[in-house]
């Protein structure tokens, strides 16, 4: 095997478009802002004892 050939690619910068970045701020706020929902969904649940009628904790 020959190893004293070693190829080596350019690297281009690219920036995003200035909407993207918008964009993404806004889904993770979308995402952080449902989780905390949720959170607080199942967290009200425990405290009531009625986490059966949350369909997304499963009991064995």
């Amino acid at each position: 095997m020959n190893t004293t050939l070693i190829n080596t690619f350019d690297v281009v910068e690219k920036r995003l478009n200035p909407k993207l970045y918008d964009q993404l701020d806004k889904l993770k706020l979308e995402f952080v802002t449902y989780q905390r929902y949720l959170s607080n969904q199942v967290e009200e649940a425990i405290k009531n004892h009625s986490h059966e009628k949350i369909p997304a904790i499963l009991r064995d």
